[in-house]
């Protein structure tokens, strides 16, 4: 890409898993890119005259912030971004304003001899927080990204302008969660790490990582380790929403069952052209709920769903996620 002209950025992956004694401790299925939206198509015809092919071949980047290519021969699965976070996303959309910068502070980072262009230090760790921040808005932040986030801290502890790391989190309305992201850390991964020493006027020791904690390990590796967690996400987003527009919360059962169009166009993306399809793609998510149910070991009732939901709301607001 970067004989062609473009400029794409390494996303965690393959930047990550050089913090790690051996690779093989941090595996991925896929691989993120970042691109400049003016690259965008450039990109997706380059992507393909070297042999992958879209996963949806129904999106574009006109329409989509992210497309998913597959080179089946390589074993390679690329998510390509144009922003960091989905901007029809109304709960952590406009995270992205965050990173407007990005491009000014990019560095070149040397993973098994080649040299790959990703985020500079600040943006990254900022992106490596926000990222478990978005999957705790959705099912749950899992083991992985706490590890992650502390092994980078170590690693570019020197390079990284903690008070401006702050100032961003209280923008994205997460700092109080990273605090305790970071207690844990302190307490049961990296207790002796250096970094810590910059954290000292965030009083990481008056935080309550205990929920938090809890919420962790019963999200598993990546957060979603059960159907109900899964199915309670349209709860906890539209809390998000409600409060970043001063509504009241709607915790429904219909509200679950029938969300709008612009939070499933990721599974059903024929949503983004054609929105009255809505009904269609609501009979097909009832459709696909009912066959993960009979394969799955558990109920995975839409009533259990609302109460992960209402309990992971809980949550939101101990950390000061939400007011409302």
């Amino acid at each position: 890409m970067t004989d062609q002209g473009l400029h794409p950025l390494v996303v965690k992956g393959a930047v990550i898993r050089e913090l790690y004694p051996r690779g093989s401790l941090r595996p991925s299925i896929d691989e993120d890119l970042l691109i400049r939206e003016e690259e965008a198509e450039a990109c997706s015809a380059l992507l393909v005259r070297e042999g992958f092919s879209q996963v949806l071949p129904e999106q574009s980047f006109r329409t989509s912030s992210e497309i998913s290519y597959e080179n089946r021969e390589r074993h390679l699965y690329l998510e390509v971004h144009k922003t960091l976070f989905p901007e029809e996303s109304s709960a952590y959309g406009r995270l992205n304003a965050l990173f407007d910068h990005v491009w000014d502070n990019t560095e070149v980072q040397p993973v098994n001899r080649v040299s790959l262009y990703t985020l500079g230090a600040d943006d990254h760790l900022l992106y490596l927080i926000l990222h478990a921040y978005k999957h705790f808005l959705y099912s749950g932040v899992g083991i992985r990204p706490l590890c992650d986030i502390g092994l980078y801290a170590e690693r570019y502890e020197k390079q990284i302008n903690w008070t401006r790391l702050r100032d961003c989190l209280e923008k994205a309305h997460a700092f109080v969660f990273a605090c305790a992201l970071f207690r844990i850390i302190e307490l049961y991964l990296l207790r002796d790490a250096a970094f810590f020493r910059n954290l000292t006027e965030w009083k990481l020791e008056e935080q309550d990582p205990v929920p938090l904690l809890q919420d962790i390990l019963d999200g598993g590796l990546h957060g979603s380790a059960t159907l109900v967690r899964r199915h309670s996400a349209g709860i906890t987003l539209k809390a998000v929403e409600n409060d970043r527009q001063g509504k009241k919360q709607n915790e429904s059962l219909l509200s679950l069952i029938f969300p709008p169009a612009k939070s499933l166009t990721g599974r059903y993306p024929y949503l983004i052209r054609n929105p009255v399809l809505l009904p269609f793609a609501w009979g097909q998510r009832l459709l696909h709920y009912a066959a993960e149910v009979k394969n799955s070991s558990g109920t995975g009732t839409a009533e259990e769903s609302l109460a992960i939901g209402r309990k992971r709301i809980e949550l939101l607001r101990h950390y000061g996620i939400i007011d409302s």
